[in-house]
């Protein structure tokens, strides 16, 4: 099974001082919260280091949280766990299983100039995104299931156009992996993908600040 939990932190910082959110951190991760210049960041990155110990603990891995390390491209790890988190404007989401390595994906959907984002896509999903009746929507739907699938397997995101990423199915091999799909609904406004080495059942639960 897979956990997931997440929050809106949309209009957190007029609710509660960041000192406040921070106080059941880590005190490295205290003063990397104030390094953020832009409080919608660290109000993000607060948030998000709250749900994993919420994950940990629910898991009885609290003992664990401030041992929590980081891969070459930034993924977070832990013995005896694996887990993901992602963020976008208004929203954190973090995943956790003990049985399979997971990645996550959210993002909020915005109108873009795509022309700007044809290299992180094969000629083939390029093509796929030029032909949809909604082109954006393809986009965004590309879009978080590779890099999903780039935080499972620990690359980076250089590595996105290397990942030809099927729109119309929720599978692939790739390199030897069985990678699934699963889109997560968070409502209109966003885009996610839940990437896994086997169908799982999903668990939400919304935690409130």
């Amino acid at each position: 099974m897979i956990q997931i939990y997440w929050a809106k932190t949309e209009g957190i910082e007029g609710k509660m001082a960041l000192t406040e959110l921070i106080k059941d951190l880590p005190a490295d991760m205290q003063q990397r919260a104030f390094r953020y210049k832009i409080p919608e960041a660290a109000y993000q990155f607060a948030v998000g280091r709250n749900l994993i110990r919420l994950g940990l603990e629910q898991l009885g891995m609290e003992s664990q949280f401030s041992k929590m390390q980081f891969s070459e491209n930034e993924k977070p790890f832990l013995d005896g766990v694996h887990f993901n988190i992602s963020h976008t404007g208004g929203l954190v989401v973090c995943a956790f299983s003990k049985e399979i390595e997971i990645g996550i994906d959210i993002e909020k959907v915005e109108t873009k100039d795509l022309n700007n984002f044809d290299s992180f896509f094969t000629d083939n999903e390029w093509e796929l995104i030029n032909a949809s009746e909604n082109p954006l929507h393809s986009f965004y739907q590309l879009w978080v299931k590779k890099e999903s699938a780039i935080k499972l397997l620990g690359m980076s995101l250089k590595d996105l156009n290397t990942i030809d990423t099927p729109l119309h199915s929720d599978s692939l091999f790739f390199q030897g992996t069985k990678l699934f799909w699963e889109a997560l609904d968070f409502g209109n406004e966003y885009c996610c993908s839940i990437c896994t080495e086997s169908p799982q059942m999903i668990h939400y639960s919304q935690i409130k600040f």
